[in-house]
């Protein structure tokens, strides 16, 4: 699921000049983080491609999730 919002103000140092995207990825399930350099990396080239946003104004922020649901169906990481 993806869920943009177009024409919001972000401000860096109080500076709002350039484009800049700020991303919210839940990952459920992976405690350790395993490849989440590769798909920062990944994300990062995908977005200044299309939106023609400078990789250093690309902001990601991981989120873990242990557990979720959808359906009614409960998940839970087993993982410690």
């Amino acid at each position: 699921m993806i869920d943009f919002h177009d024409q919001v103000n972000l401000y860096l140092k109080g500076d709002n000049r350039d484009s800049m995207a700020y991303l919210r990825i839940a990952v459920f399930g992976n405690p350790t983080h395993q490849g989440y350099a590769e798909l920062s990396h990944v994300v990062t080239q995908l977005i200044s491609q299309i939106l023609h946003i400078s990789p250093q104004h690309i902001y990601i922020q991981y989120e873990d999730i242990p557990s979720w649901a959808v359906a009614g169906m409960f998940f839970e990481s087993n993982i410690c």
